[in-house]
């Protein structure tokens, strides 16, 4: 292989990893101007309290993976934040206008086990360039005893299992 074909593969590459090759870059202050949740399962959204009003959105590495961490802010400084999602509970997977975040997890043994999974997304809204949606899904199954007790069955079943949790936020790039 020629040094320039060489060369131009390793760019391709470095460009691909850049902000994962595909996920939008989230970086940045928000406004939030919205939070609705539904702790009792994933279609009855409740409008609460918005707290915390802003949001920091910042790229980060951890065991040489990319991802968005998000801090929580009292106002629209960007000072006095506070870590609501890092390394675990960041959004590490780019994604089609944004960023994904999952996490699976298995509690019990083989043959009476509890599952769950959690997905959240960070997308930017194409009609509103400043426009910024989260939404997480919580799944959860107990009892299970039809398969072994370990996080890649949780992550197996993923969306599969019953939904019981649901949170969505809206905000405004400053």
């Amino acid at each position: 292989m020629s040094r320039r074909v060489a060369t131009t593969l390793v760019l391709a590459m470095l460009q691909a990893c850049d902000h994962g090759g595909g996920g939008a870059k989230l970086d940045g202050l928000y406004r939030v101007d919205r939070v609705a949740t539904d702790v009792m399962g994933c279609d009855q959204d409740v409008d609460q309290p918005i707290d915390p009003p802003f949001l920091v959105f910042r790229t980060a590495t951890s065991a040489g993976r990319t991802f968005y961490a998000y801090d929580g802010c009292p106002d629209d400084t960007g000072v006095g934040c506070r870590e609501l999602g890092g390394a675990i509970g960041g959004f590490d997977e780019p994604i089609d206008g944004g960023w994904l975040g999952t996490a699976s997890s298995a509690a019990g043994v083989d043959g009476d086990c509890l599952l769950g999974y959690t997905e959240k997304t960070a997308l930017l809204d194409d009609e509103i360039v400043t426009g910024l949606t989260i939404e997480r899904h919580a799944y959860v199954q107990e009892h299970v005893t039809d398969a072994p007790c370990t996080t890649d069955e949780a992550a197996r079943r993923a969306a599969a299992l019953p939904c019981v949790a649901h949170d969505l936020a809206h905000a405004t790039k400053l």
